[in-house]
Formats: C-alpha cells, sequence, structure tokens
C-alpha cells in the first residue's frame, strides 16, 4: 500500500470515528423523537389541572424561563426511563421539558445538541435530569 492510500485511509477512519462522537446521546435523541411523537401527532392523553401537573411536578424546580406549572404534563418513557413530560406554548410552538429524579448522573454535563431544526438542552442539577426541546427559528 503506498503511503498515500494509507493517509487516506487513516484520515477516513478518523473522520468516521470524529462523526461517531458528534452523534448525540441515544437520551437526546430518544427525547426528540418523543417530543415530535407526543407534541405534534398530539397522542397521549394529557393532564391539565394544575394540582395533577404539580403532583408530577413533584420537589422538581422547573428551569428559568418556564411557568412554574406548565399547561399540561404526562408520565412517558423515553429510552425505557420514566420522564415527567410537560409542554409549554411559546407562540405557535410547543416546549417541551421532561424531567426525571430516577436516574440522574451528577457527573453528566450540561449540553446543547441542533438536530433537524430543534434544540435540545439536557442538565443535571440536584439530582434531576431535565431534557428541554425547543424548535430553532
Amino acid at each position: 500500500m503506498s503511503i498515500a492510500a494509507a493517509v487516506v485511509a487513516v484520515a477516513a477512519v478518523g473522520i468516521l470515528f470524529g462523526l461517531y462522537l458528534l452523534r448525540p446521546p441515544k437520551l437526546i435523541e430518544a427525547a426528540l423523537l418523543q417530543h415530535l411523537h407526543e407534541v405534534q401527532d398530539s397522542s397521549p392523553k394529557w393532564v391539565t389541572d394544575p394540582d395533577e401537573i404539580e403532583l408530577l411536578l413533584g420537589s422538581a424546580r422547573v428551569p428559568v424561563g418556564f411557568a412554574p406549572i406548565p399547561p399540561k404534563a404526562n408520565l412517558c418513557k423515553v429510552n425505557n426511563l420514566l420522564f415527567a413530560h410537560f409542554v409549554y406554548s411559546r407562540g405557535a410552538a410547543e416546549e417541551s421539558l421532561f424531567l426525571s429524579g430516577l436516574f440522574a448522573d451528577p457527573s453528566a454535563k450540561s449540553a446543547t445538541y441542533d438536530i433537524d431544526g430543534y434544540r435540545v438542552e439536557r442538565s443535571e442539577k440536584s439530582g434531576v435530569t431535565a431534557i428541554r426541546i425547543s424548535q430553532v427559528n
């Protein structure tokens, strides 16, 4: 094999590995699919009573920028993990906030991903995993 061919092969492997590392984690992809399925397809039975929604929130704190009590919520599985799913209206768009205190990873770092016109933000704080999904204008 020539040196040029070896360089091309090494570069190709490096590019493929780099693309693999840049891919969002499965939990992020699963949350976006859940958002699209539940919000855009309006498939689940939403809880709309503020008292019931407050029970779903439990001790979790709603991130800054969201109303204290969202207009609708439900429980769902994301990547086989149980989350409370809250939906907020932002003009014509709806944003999702997924919260779970069942598997929070305190070593996980906050991260933001832009996927197919949506911004997906993950954070871990006070034992709660939060995933926020909004449409990018």
